[in-house]
């Protein structure tokens, strides 16, 4: 690679030593631009030294002897053939370069002395020959820098997606084109000189950011590239703050090196098609950073004119290529086997030239990035379009009832006014006769009766008009009405279609259900298979990330006390591994996730020793298993003495319960002692939409969603007795039904008789039970809307929607409601259990300046129970342990404004902050950062890329440690048992 540079350096020097060859020919040339040239021959022989090429390094300087003896004496003998000999010096060096110590590049050589046998001894010049042929003995680069080389391959440059979860891969493009483009831009202007110290620095922590984040989500190419694009950055800022222009060379190839990193990124986000040769560009960057490092930069020649437009126009040097191989020359060809630089530029070639009669693949469209918030905003106004159509077909129907009775009385008066006509005709008939039997008949009186009928006559036309009037108002009221109803489908398709864009796969969420398994059997000492069934379904995505979090708490506890110990399934003649399935399965518009171990099942016997030790069950009291296994689902329900990390099976399934209540959905728990245990949710597969039954209750009107909704029953067929209990009794289906009264549950007037009442069957939790409404009104899908804080505060309310009218549905909350009627000692109990396990959670503080490796830190550890805060840098980190101390602190090195080493200093300053746990996570390996982070007060430095488990490890052992050094310390009680893979390690 040395050479590789070199050679570079030789061809960028074109214009220079262009003069020169032109003088070789006998053309004039000035005394300057003649120095110029022999400037850059003494710089060039130094750096030829310095690479340990001492023959070409003397041949060199000879060369340079016999041009200055040339140009001062040109009229002496065998000046004119020295001159065209020496003609071939700059070919036959490059050539040299390419081929060191090859018979062919020495026979240049020795043409080109040919003539020069009067000036040069010639035995020495035979021993130089000697000395050319010889393979020269290259320094090794790899003790420039303190980092290890270790050689390196395509495969480690590879992008595999599969290893990456797609939520952490979005938060890493967030951020990574923009970093992209700001090493650009310093590389940019560093190649036309025009680059300041600040850019450099921005450009190397964006590196910098790139290469951790890389490293953290699995992005090995992008991990490693941005790791040599650093290390060359880093020697970039030196230069620029000691006015130093480095080699064109190698800002050349750190410019091809950020345009690959940009299609790299391109592919990431389904661009741009995955580059190739991406190894060999590391390489190069890995070789120019150790010769910058290096003594023997100083040496290396440069030209002060070569700026990166130079570079661009060297002949297939364009950056711009996707499947990129130099020109003859480069740097990164010079670096390739010659096999390998043919067949990467003839794979070049085909993929450009288009196959005959082969249409071009079409251009990928950039995909849509949209935020949560921004979506969800969306569909709320696309509901409310919804709902706007709606009350105005209702007016529309409305108007269309009005015009429907305006028309009716029309008629009746056209029918009245025709029986009017008829009737003036008769009495005006009439008067004719009795004026033609009468001589005293008054002839005004005839008048009179004309005047009338033309009235008359006048009021039918008139009604006749208005009978056209409200057709062509008919007609108007149709169109609307039909457009009002294209309209309302026309939105319901636009929402289906928002909703599909927000439409994920199971697949997006796999890796992080089995890595939580993985993590929780490692730290519990299990052995666990984990099967995941249906990771195709397709979810709303808000719909999945809410009950992603209730599935972590039901594999954790599923592996925590779940699973046997290899010694318990031994014992109990099953594999020693457990098995934990979760299968997802789609329905119309519910999705069903069911969750199911094989390990010893829930235990009846301590669930109904803890309901009596908490007053919710009496010594005596009666209660079948499904009903004591529902109990599990109250707030602070735990059958372990002790809260761990990872909690036993009953803590955290109150969490579970209320993510499901929020999504309208269901929970059903089943088990089998020594069998295991099975957890089946049920929610709409779309959030914010919901098919419900309306029922009235007082001037109310309340909703139940259909999917909890057994059966309705008639008011009229509907039986009742009173158990023993004194609990009222619905009789359906052979079945007793104990029945509650709505009205009773929401504490609101009802004149409805009770006989009047209509039964509506209800699972609760699996368990039947009739509700007693006012009546039932409808069944009909719902747009569902927050309640606000106020409503919220009315125990029973989860949501609402409106009907077409403007009027309040609100949905219930049916565990809420049926807890609040249950009797006092109960509902002290479950305040008792809520207040003992009311414990303050163990806090975290990540500390990083790159915003994807703050969130995937985040949700690893939040995955892992813990709650976890974030910062950007030292002074953030400050501001938020001075809000609420952390219980440990996890720390990059390297960041903006006040970096790890510094926090950490300040944090042992202070009293408060001195005992705090404290990691530090980069990617710096070099024993100087280990030890600085150390002297600073760190007490674990893990470089990048680690392990997930180890670093989970890490956490639970300095929690431990602390909790053992300060035991007053009762924040951090539900993480200080260790668990056993902790002990270990």
């Amino acid at each position: 690679m040395i050479l590789a540079l070199l050679h570079q350096e030789l061809s960028e020097s074109a214009p220079t030593l262009d003069v020169l060859q032109a003088w070789t020919q006998g053309e004039p040339i000035s005394d300057e631009a003649f120095e110029s040239a022999l400037d850059f021959i003494d710089r060039f022989t130094q750096a030829v030294q310095a690479g340990g090429l001492d023959g070409l390094a003397e041949y060199l300087g000879l060369v340079r002897l016999l041009l200055a003896q040339c140009q001062a004496d040109p009229a002496r003998d065998n000046a004119t053939a020295e001159r065209s000999h020496l003609a071939g010096w700059q070919g036959a060096t490059g050539l040299y370069l390419k081929e060191p110590g090859s018979a062919h590049a020495v026979e240049a050589i020795e043409y080109s002395l040919a003539a020069s046998t009067a000036t040069v001894d010639l035995a020495w010049q035979e021993e130089l020959i000697e000395r050319l042929l010889a393979a020269p003995q290259l320094p090794d680069a790899s003790d420039a820098t303190a980092e290890p080389d270790v050689a390196e391959n395509a495969q480690d440059y590879a992008l595999d997606l599969s290893t990456v979860e797609p939520d952490q891969l979005q938060v890493f493009l967030f951020d990574a084109p923009r970093q992209v483009l700001e090493i650009e831009a310093a590389v940019s202007a560093w190649s036309s000189g025009n680059c300041t110290t600040g850019m450099m620095q921005e450009a190397m922590r964006a590196a910098h950011t790139l290469k951790g984040s890389g490293y953290i989500l699995g992005l090995r190419g992008i991990g490693r590239l941005s790791h040599h694009m650093e290390e060359v950055l880093e020697c970039g800022v030196e230069d620029v703050q000691h006015g130093v222009l480095s080699p064109a060379a190698i800002r050349g190839t750190l410019l091809r090196a950020v345009d690959m990193l940009q299609q790299m990124v391109g592919f990431l986000q389904g661009q741009e098609a995955e580059p190739s040769g991406v190894h060999l560009m590391g390489e190069a960057l890995r070789v120019a950073a150790r010769w910058l490092h290096s003594d023997r930069a100083a040496a290396l020649p440069f030209s002060p004119h070569t700026t990166h437009h130079d570079f661009e126009a060297l002949p297939g040097t364009a950056p711009t290529e996707q499947t990129w191989v130099p020109a003859q020359g480069t740097l990164l060809q010079d670096a390739m086997p010659p096999a390998q630089a043919a067949s990467a530029a003839q794979g070049r070639t085909a993929e450009q030239a288009p196959v005959a009669g082969q249409a071009a693949p079409p251009a990928q469209q950039a995909p849509l990035q949209l935020d949560s918030a921004h979506m969800d905003l969306l569909l709320r106004r696309s509901g409310q379009s919804m709902g706007r159509n709606a009350r105005l077909l209702d007016l529309a129907r409305s108007a269309e009832g009005w015009l429907q009775a305006l028309t009716a009385g029309n008629r009746e008066l056209l029918e009245a006014i025709t029986d009017l006509t008829q009737l003036v005709k008769n009495q005006s008939f009439q008067a004719h006769e009795t004026m033609r039997t009468r001589d005293d008949f008054d002839l005004l009186e005839l008048d009179r009766y004309d005047a009338l009928q033309n009235m008359v006559l006048s009021m039918e036309e008139k009604v006749r008009d208005q009978q056209e009037f409200l057709a062509q108002s008919k007609a108007v009221s149709g169109q609307l009405d039909n457009h009002l109803r294209e309209g309302g489908a026309a939105l319901a398709d636009q929402r289906q279609d928002l909703l599909k864009v927000r439409a994920t796969t199971v697949k997006t969420i796999a890796a992080r259900l089995r890595r939580i398994v993985m993590q929780t059997a490692e730290a519990t000492g299990r052995t666990v298979q984990f099967i995941l069934h249906g990771d195709d379904v397709q979810v709303d995505g808000m719909v999945l990330q809410k009950l992603v979090e209730a599935l972590l708490h039901v594999l954790r506890n599923a592996v925590d006390h779940g699973i046997e110990s290899r010694a318990e399934r031994v014992a109990a003649g099953k594999p020693q591994a457990g098995l934990i399935e979760v299968r997802f399965a789609r329905n119309a518009d519910r999705v069903t996730v069911t969750v199911r171990d094989d390990g010893r099942g829930l235990d009846s016997a301590m669930i109904r020793q803890t309901a009596i030790a908490n007053g919710l069950l009496g010594q005596d009291s009666e209660i079948d298993e499904q009903a004591l296994f529902n109990l599990i689902v109250l707030p602070g329900f735990s059958t372990r003495e002790r809260v761990t990390e990872t909690s036993g099976r009953g803590v955290g399934m109150d969490v579970v319960n209320d993510r499901l209540l929020q999504l309208q959905g269901e929970l059903q728990i089943h088990s089998v002692s020594g069998q295991g245990c099975a957890f089946r949710m049920t929610v709409q597969a779309n959030s914010g939409v919901v098919h419900a039954v309306l029922m009235a209750c007082g001037d109310g009107i309340f909703a139940v969603p259909s999917e909890v909704i057994d059966s309705i029953v008639p008011a009229s067929e509907a039986s009742y007795s009173v158990g023993a209990d004194g609990q009222t009794q619905l009789h359906h289906a052979d079945q007793q039904i104990p029945t509650s009264v709505l009205a009773d549950w929401l504490q609101i007037e009802s004149d409805v008789a009770a006989d009047r009442r209509t039964p509506v069957i209800i699972r609760i939790l699996g368990r039947p039970m009739a509700l007693l409404a006012d009546a039932v009104l409808d069944a009909r899908e719902l747009i569902l809307q927050g309640v606000g804080r106020l409503v919220r505060r009315v125990g029973g309310l989860s949501s609402a929607a409106l009907t077409p009218d403007g009027k309040a549905i609100f949905m219930l909350d049916l565990q809420t409601l049926q807890r609040s009627t249950e009797r006092a000692s109960y509902q002290q109990g479950t305040r008792r259990m809520q207040q003992r396990a009311r414990i303050a959670p163990v806090r975290l503080l990540v500390v990083d300046d790159a915003w994807a490796v703050r969130m995937t830190m985040k949700q690893l550890l939040e995955d892992a129970g813990y709650r976890v805060d974030t910062a950007h840098n030292g002074n953030a980190a400050l501001d938020s342990l001075r809000q609420s101390p952390a219980d440990l602190v996890i720390t990059d090195l390297e960041m903006p404004d006040l970096n790890g080493l510094e926090l950490a200093r300040r944090m042992r300053s202070f009293p408060a902050w001195a005992d705090i746990p404290l990691i530090m996570v980069t990617s710096r390996s070099a024993d100087k950062h280990r030890q600085a982070a150390l002297d600073a007060g760190v007490q674990l430095y893990l470089t990048k890329p680690y392990r997930d488990p180890d670093l989970l490890i890490h956490v639970r052992t300095m929690l431990a440690s602390k909790a053992h050094t300060d035991a007053s310390d009762t924040h951090v009680q539900g993480a200080v048992e260790p668990a056993p893979a902790a002990q270990a390690a």
